[in-house]
Order: C-alpha cells, then structure tokens, then sequence
C-alpha cells in the first residue's frame, strides 16, 4: 500500500513512522503536491521505476505537526478587552470596518525559527549539551532539502574560494548506483551564535540555505563537477537592538554540501566533534561527512560592510519597529520571542498544555485602536509647498513612443525633445484617478496618451481566464511542487510557457507568483507559495518571474508581505521582530523584486496589517525596503478591494506607496469620491500622477503595446453587454419605482 500525498501542505506522516501502529499496512508514502493539469500520469511511471525521481522537499514533514511554535499563535486570535473596554462599540460607530478583521491577530513568537530553521537548530543544541531534551527522530519524518532516488550519489573533491564578497563552492558528484539519475548540490551555512547575539537577542538557526544547483542527468559511474555561488552577505545577520542593521558576527563560521538541511547539521557536528572533541548523547546517533565542511573565522565584529544595500546604496536600518509589539507604544505590552539561549523556558514541547502555555494574548489599547481605526492621513510637513502637476497638456505625445526608452531618457519627436514626465502631462485628474482605483484585473484605458487597458489574470498556477471557459490555457502544478524541482532552468522555462499562454489568452499580466513563506503546513495559501525557506522561494521565484516577463507578461509578485493567515485576512493584524521580518519574509522577495534579480514590474500588497499599519499603506515596506533598499521600480497593486474596508483609504494609500487598487470597474465605490475630495490638493495629486506614472511605465515596456504604434489611436468604447445590462439595470429601475407606487395606493385604498 503506497499513500499518494495529493496536497501542497506539508502533511502530517505519522502513519510512516517505524513504531506506527500497522492499522493500515502502509508500505511507503509519495508526496505529489498539487500536479497540475497533467502530472499525475506520470506517477505510475514513478512508482514502477520507469522514471526516476530527482526532487527535494521544499519543506519539513514531521511524524507530528504540532511540536513546533507557531502553531500556538496561529489562527484565530482576538484582542482581550475588545468587548470589555468598548472598543466594538467604537468601531461599530467610527469605523467602516467592523465587519471586517480590526480585532483579530497573529503574534510570530516564533522569530526566525520557522520550519527546519526550528527542527535542526534544537536538534544540534541538544547534541551540543545546550539543551536537555529534543527527541528529533520522534518529530521529523524527512528533513527539508531531502529526497529520495533509484540510485545512489557520492560526493568528493569539496573546495571553497572567496573573492570580492562572493564564495564559489565545487564539488564531484559521482552516480555510485545502477540507474541514471541527477542529484541537487545543496549549500548551507552555519553562523555563530555568540555572546554578543545572546545578550542583544539574536538568533542564530543551525543551518541556513544559501545556495543551491542541479545536475544534468548523470549515468551509473558516471560524475560531474558542480559550482554552487552566493554572496558573503548571505551570511551576515540582522542585529535589530544594538548596530540596527546586518552585521557580520564574530566566532566560526561553517558552509557545507549535503543533501538536506539534517545531513548539513550533520556534518558540521562532526567537524565541530573532531575539533573540540564535544560529547555526543547516547540516544543520538549520526554519520556525515566532514570534509564536505568549510571553516572560516571571523575575528572581531563588522557592523558595517552590510550596513548598505548592494542594489542601491541605500543605508539599512530598523524600519519595522512599530511591527514589534515589544516596541510598539513603548513596549506596553511584552512578548518572549521563542530563543536558543532557553528552549525549555521558551517553547517547552514536552505537553500539549505546556506547548499551549506559550500562546500570546494581547490587549486592545488606546493605542492600537487608534492605529487600527485610522481611516485619514497626515501629509508631510513640506507638502504645501509641492506645486501642482501639470494637467491635460497637448504636446502630441503617445505611449508608443516610449517603447524601449527608459524614464529617465528623452526622445526626439517634431523635431523637439521630451521626457516620459512630457507624456504625463497629457493625463488628466479623472483619468489618472480612474486608472488607479479601478484595477480589478485591468489597468484602465488612458485616451489622451493612447494608453491601451490591459487584462490581468489571476494565477499562481497559470492564467485561469485561458482555461476556465475551454479555452486552450495550461493549468500547471501548484508554486510549491515546482520549487521542489529545486530546478532553476526548468522552472524559467514553465515561466516562459506560463508567459506563451498570456500571449495567447490576450492577458497582459499575471497576479503572481507567490513569495510568501510556508510559516506552518496550516496556513491557507502554501498552494501558492513555494517553500518554508526564503532562499528556495527567492532563487526559484527568481528564476520563474523572467521567465514569464521575458514574454512582455507582468508579474505581480504577492502577497507583500507576512501574508501567512488566510482566516480573516482582511486586516488581520501581523506582529513580528524585525530580524524574523528581514531575515525570514522579506528575504524570500528580495531577488525576485531587485533590479538585479527578477526585476518583477509590480507587486501586490496584503490584506494584513503590519502591527496596526495595512500593508499597502506601509511607507517603510513598500517605498522604505522595495524601492529604496531594493531598487523595485514596478508598481503596486493592492489584494482585491471589493467593499468599503476603511483601512484602504486611497488618498493615504496613494501617497504611501500603493498604485493600484484591485477594485471593481465602477466609478461610485466609495474610493472615487475619497480621492475627487482632494482633485485641487496638489501634493496627492502629484502622488496620484506617481503613480499613474509607474502603472504606465510598466505597461508600456510590456505586450501590451504589441501591434501598437505611434499613429494609433485609443478610443474608450461601451461593449454591447455592458449597454444591455445599464438598459436592463434602469428598466428595472423604474419598474420597482412603478410597483413601489401601485403598492402604496393599493395600501391606501384598502385602508378607505
């Protein structure tokens, strides 16, 4: 009896465990994920041997899914004292969100320690003596990163360099079996956790992925040397209380080939071992190669190499402060983030009620009232003296004619020059205006520059629009099931297909893929999201988003960002250090936002709020670490806006990064009259024209300018259905009027 795992959520496998209770007679256990239109016909080829498997997990399965943090601060959450202190009263009155999540929460104790980050970390600590109890082999099933194979692999001739801030890691992969197969060289690295991170409470995982490559397809005896690369700043850590940016730590640092993150650890405790001759525990047994094992020292503290960003210089410091509840309102409120330096004191795993005992309970205050309820905006100091943009200029120009030029350049027209901001001056309030709020899977029309509306499709998996209605779109296996291909050729090219259907669906861009991170196997979008490793999710993210783009497709990556809760989403509030925020969700973006990495054209935002602030309102997330630290130049579209959500408020959202709503086509939702209020303000006009400016960039550089020239004309036309259904709508209109009146005079009659 063979158990398909049909899912993208990392199940529990109790039933594979050796000492399981034989109820069932399960043999083995294949996990599938979710495969897509076609993948399951190739299972049998799998089982029988026919095809042989190369994937890794993307993440860790475990014999039980409850012996791990942040289970117990997840969920359904609500604020103590929210009925008590009449805050639902106050919202009920104040605000246009009631009915929507002000008071629900979610509290990322848990830190860095997510998925094998936590697993491994306690399974070395107690190796080490640093721990006295954790019974890996009773919680893991299979590791992240392992995966199993017809044949067998060896590894040898391990060698590591150094130049310019970047390391090369080779290694000979030798095919030791009788099947031809391809293996994945995975990196990992190992940072100390020395007394400086203990006394400013840094944590430190055991292992952490840096890098990985795929083999071609090797044959039996057959070997081939792979080259793995990544940055030294892959190895720095975010100090968030004392240096507030990267830092490099002083102590040893380790990096290591392995096939999975608990062979990794595995072989640093030998090398460790060897070196220092540590006692290993009875119980605990392990063979890992040590010479796979690369040692370095780093002799003081470096506070400042990291401190700036590669992509833009920009300085890097704490930007999430009001994220913490530590240090949200002075730290009214206090948190015992989970921590190495006391496992037992801080997430005690020996019950089920010790384990419930380090659940969060938080208090609504005045404070975070106020931050959740804030519906309006304060404009900066030096916003009076912003002029107002030009509008409804006529100098001739057309969208077309920036194809291929970049925003900064000029161009020759009539004989004169113009820059792209020449091109805006054309645009006027309402078309600016209607561009921004009304995006629901399209960008709009903009006439007076020959801007064409767009069609954008939801996706993760493929452009639904192509194959929901028959037509001839591929639906491809979930986010997750691609990154364990750990695949980066393969993955473009499904990106490139991916692109090819948009093509031929007539669809401009794609809402997706997704980056978030799999915090735990219950949250309700792993499908699609690839992993519960940032760097997995960045470098396959990467490689998928050029893919797509690379057919004038654009990429909204989503959902930026901690968007790890699907159970009142709408305004959830998300609370989390800032080291787990960098180092854990923010990373998994990074490559695939950056100029220099996937360069994707546009994200979007969450429904969740970042402690009190919504995600599309967050300076410091979209304008402060996207496009200052980053470089992201796209734009940014909201998660779908269907209803009056307060938190939305647009002439804020507009002025704080977001550029886009994902709302629906209809001029009276409550967005248009909130900008119409401020239509002779003119620092949000001058964000509103931002905006528009980088939603038409975009546009511009993508397929959707195919077959369009500088001579075409752009004309707003009603389709036919869209005249028949205002027909129907007003007809309607009066004939309840009419039967209003006939019940009315029908009622005083029979009172007569």
């Amino acid at each position: 009896i063979i158990v398909l795992l049909n899912t993208s959520n990392a199940m529990q496998v109790d039933f594979i465990k050796p000492d399981a209770d034989d109820t069932y007679g399960v043999d083995a256990a294949l996990w599938i994920g979710a495969t897509g239109q076609s993948g399951v016909e190739v299972i049998g080829d799998i089982l029988n041997g026919t095809i042989n498997p190369s994937g890794k997990l993307a993440d860790t399965f475990c014999y039980d899914i409850l012996r791990e943090p942040s289970i117990y601060n997840f969920g359904t959450n609500i604020y103590g004292r929210w009925d008590e202190g009449g805050y639902a009263a106050k919202s009920a009155a104040e605000s246009d969100d009631a009915a929507l999540s002000q008071k629900f929460y979610n509290v990322y104790r848990e830190g860095i320690y997510v998925g094998y980050r936590y697993y491994e970390t306690r399974y070395e600590d107690y190796v080490l003596g640093n721990t006295d109890h954790f019974d890996y082999t009773d919680i893991v099933a299979r590791s992240f990163g392992e995966g199993m194979s017809y044949t067998s692999f060896e590894y040898s001739d391990f060698a590591v360099t150094e130049a310019d801030g970047v390391f090369t890691v080779t290694v000979k992969v030798k095919n030791t079996g009788d099947r031809a197969g391809k293996e994945v060289v995975q990196v990992y690295g190992q940072t100390p956790y020395s007394q400086y991170a203990q006394d400013n409470g840094i944590e430190k995982s055991a292992v952490q992925l840096v890098g990985f490559e795929k083999t071609g397809l090797i044959q039996p005896g057959e070997d081939e040397t792979v080259t793995v690369t990544f940055e030294k700043r892959k190895l720095a850590t975010y100090d968030a209380v004392k240096a507030k940016t990267y830092i490099m730590d002083d102590g040893d640092y380790y990096i290591t080939v392995a096939e999975g993150a608990h062979d990794a650890v595995n072989h640093i405790l030998v090398e460790k071992n060897a070196d220092e001759e540590k006692i290993i525990p009875a119980d605990v047994t392990y063979t890992a190669q040590g010479s796979l094992v690369y040692k370095f020292t780093q002799d003081a503290i470096d506070t400042a190499t990291y401190a700036t960003t590669s992509e833009t210089g920009a300085e890097i410091t704490n930007l999430f402060d009001e994220a913490d509840i530590n240090l949200f309102d002075g730290g009214a409120q206090k948190v015992d983030y989970v921590t190495r330096k006391d496992w037992n004191a801080s997430f005690d795993d020996t019950s089920l009620e010790a384990m419930l005992a380090s659940k969060v309970s938080l208090n609504v205050t005045d404070a975070i009232y106020a931050g959740l309820v804030n519906e309006q905006f304060t404009k900066p100091a030096d916003a009076a003296s912003v002029k107002m943009p030009k509008l409804k200029a006529e100098n001739g120009l057309v969208l077309a004619d920036f194809v291929g030029v970049g925003r900064d350049e000029t161009i020759t027209k009539g004989g004169k020059e113009y820059t792209f901001d020449d091109l805006l001056d054309q645009m006027s309030f309402a078309e600016m205006r209607n561009l921004v709020l009304l995006g629901q899977h399209n960008t709009k029309s903009v006439p007076s520059i020959a801007k064409p509306a767009t069609s954008d499709q939801n996706g993760p998996c493929g452009f639904a629009s192509t194959f929901v209605s028959g037509g001839a779109g591929t639906a491809f296996a979930s986010s997750t099931l691609r990154a364990t291909t750990w695949n980066k050729a393969l993955t473009r090219r499904v990106g490139e297909i991916i692109g090819e259907d948009g093509l031929h669906s007539g669809s401009n861009g794609l809402y997706g893929p997704g980056a978030n991170i799999h915090r735990n196997a219950f949250c309700g979008r792993n499908y699609e999201y690839y992993s519960e490793d940032p760097t997995l999710s960045a470098l396959v993210g990467t490689e998928e988003c050029i893919g797509i783009q690379s057919k004038g497709i654009i990429v909204y990556e989503k959902h930026f960002a901690l968007n790890d809760s699907e159970s009142h989403r709408e305004g959830v509030g998300t609370w989390a250090n800032e080291q787990a925020i960098r180092e854990i969700y923010l990373e998994a973006f990074k490559n695939i936002l950056s100029k220099d990495g996937g360069n994707a054209h546009a994200i979007m935002t969450g429904f969740n709020r970042l402690g009190t602030t919504w995600t599309g309102d967050n300076v410091n997330l979209i304008e402060g670490v996207a496009r200052g630290e980053w470089g992201f130049d796209g734009f940014s579209c909201t998660d779908m806006d269907n209803g009056p959500t307060g938190f939305m408020y647009a002439p804020r959202a507009v002025c704080t990064g977001t550029d886009i709503y994902d709302g629906p086509d209809n001029p009276s939702h409550p967005r248009t009259p909130q900008l119409n209020e401020y239509k002779e303000d003119a620092y949000v006009v001058s964000c509103l024209r931002e905006s528009a400016a980088r939603i038409v960039y975009a546009v511009g550089q993508s397929a959707a300018m195919n077959g369009i020239s500088s001579e075409t004309k752009i004309v707003e036309v009603m389709p036919w259905y869209m005249t028949l259904t205002i027909a129907a709508a007003a007809v309607m209109g009066v004939l309840a009027v009419g039967s209003a009146v006939m019940l009315v005079l029908d009622k005083k009659k029979k009172s007569k």
